[in-house]
């Protein structure tokens, strides 16, 4: 298994001091528990992406999950998201979907 996920229609960046202040207002310190130091986005929210092959140790993954919901006027009026868990042998072993509106203004 890879030791970086494999990324497509996703793209790997800094978070900004922006993002990272509106993340502490929102959860507070319980930020200090996780690795902020890249944040994941689909690249174009009309033809998705997909983050896989993450190594999860045996102590757990403990991870965070923000979801935002598109500010662009050319957006529908929301917008679906799917997490498929598979393991190793490709088989679906959880997930979940959410539904985001966009947020106007």
């Amino acid at each position: 298994m890879n030791e970086t996920p494999d990324l497509k229609g996703v793209s790997a960046r800094e978070a900004s001091q922006a993002e990272l202040v509106a993340l502490r207002k929102k959860i507070g310190s319980e930020i200090d528990k996780y690795d902020t130091s890249k944040v994941y986005t689909v690249d174009a929210s009309t033809a998705g992406g997909t983050i896989g092959a993450i190594r999860i140790p045996k102590t757990g993954l403990h991870s965070i999950l923000v979801l935002v919901s598109p500010t662009d006027v050319t957006a529908t009026l929301s917008e679906t998201l799917f997490i498929v868990q598979e393991n190793r042998n490709k088989e679906i072993v959880g997930g979940s979907t959410f539904v985001l509106n966009t947020k106007i203004g």
